[in-house]
């Protein structure tokens, strides 16, 4: 990490003492020296970085005399600045997206008013294996209702427009298990094949991947839907929502997130992807993403606290927000997070709450 100290001109102060009650004699006194900020931490996290890249920015500042700071961050080093945040956070990551294949020198400027320091780091994206798009391909068992089908086709659309390249292609065989369970699957699949089905299965719905590929994603996944339960997510207006969240288990939401909690045994594990973090931290928060919990035990979803999140909750219009594709690119998707819908938590940041039992989360 390379850095850069600006320069400032301090004014001398000076104030009138009295001297018994006859004379009065002005002294001096010169400002204290100024000081630059210090940018303790800037790096790239989360390589190797793939065309079209998603780098998280991390850094941490401060400033010797207290004063607030700004920033601009020039992510992908092409010499214009892409944000500025006044005020600066002390310790925060942000996301360079889409990002071209080769080396990249990031920079941060910070500066309090008056000095100025600037903190480079370089990383490198590699040139992609694959070019084409991502395509999720529904395929349902049974004799789905028209609009459950024309819902899991939406929201497979949906996620093609988040993920944005394709996976090598793979041969796949499997004669038993969900994906398998009223005939046997063998062909080459490209990228993502869903079998979807009704089942008479405890939730409304559930979905996990059966096989995967070299690069640990899948490539063969089911969805499971109670058809008793379809009239209540009709009456909720969230059918859309339920295909756009159990599509997001297919393809690896809260199933391969090995390595990616904190705390995973604790009443508050954290998901601590870099890049769902970025965008994490883009919300004024700070720390791991607080993941859902039953009884003590983890679950594969954003606490319930985040409400609207359509991997948290379902309610109708729940948001496909940048946190939720940013965590899919942890995963080893190439994303564009563009293709997020807005989203702001309703939690304001730093609410903490005391479940008992010496249990406390904070947002």
């Amino acid at each position: 990490m390379g850095m850069r100290r600006g320069t400032g001109i301090g004014l001398v102060r000076c104030a009138v003492l009295a001297v018994g009650v006859v004379a009065a004699a002005t002294a001096c006194v010169p400002p204290p020296e100024p000081q630059e900020p210090v940018v303790s931490t800037f790096e790239a996290l989360g390589a190797p970085h793939v065309e079209p890249a998603l780098v998280p920015l991390r850094w941490k500042v401060s400033d010797a005399q207290g004063d607030t700071l700004t920033c601009r961050l020039d992510g992908d080093g092409d010499g214009s600045w892409d944000l500025t945040l006044d005020p600066c956070p002390a310790n925060a990551s942000r996301n360079a997206p889409s990002v071209a294949a080769g080396t990249h020198t990031a920079r941060l400027e910070v500066t309090d008013g008056v000095e100025t320091t600037v903190a480079t780091t370089t990383y490198t994206a590699g040139a992609p294996t694959s070019t084409e798009g991502f395509d999720l391909v529904i395929r349902p068992l049974d004799d789905l209702d028209p609009d459950v089908l024309a819902a899991f086709e939406a929201a497979a659309s949906r996620w093609e427009e988040a993920i944005v390249r394709g996976l090598s292609d793979l041969h796949v065989a499997v004669d038993t298990g969900p994906c398998a369970s009223d005939l046997p699957f063998d062909e080459v699949v490209d990228d993502l094949v869903v079998v979807v089905s009704y089942e008479d299965i405890p939730p409304v719905a559930w979905a996990a991947p059966c096989s995967y590929g070299p690069d640990g994603l899948p490539r063969l996944a089911f969805v499971e839907v109670n058809p008793e339960l379809v009239p209540n997510l009709r009456l909720l207006g969230s059918l859309d929502e339920m295909a756009v969240h159990e599509l997001g288990h297919a393809l690896g939401f809260g199933v391969i997130w090995q390595g990616l909690v904190a705390g995973m045994d604790t009443p508050d594990p954290r998901f601590t992807g870099p890049r769902a973090l970025a965008e994490y931290s883009a919300l004024g928060r700070s720390g791991g993403i607080p993941v859902g919990t039953i009884d003590g035990l983890w679950q594969p979803h954003w606490d319930s606290t985040f409400f609207e999140e359509v991997m948290a909750r379902l309610p109708d219009g729940a948001p496909l927000s940048r946190m939720t594709i940013a965590s899919m690119a942890d995963l080893g998707y190439a994303v564009d997070l563009d293709a997020a819908d807005p989203y702001t938590p309703s939690l304001p940041a730093g609410t903490c709450i005391d479940f008992g039992g010496g249990v406390t989360r904070c947002w």
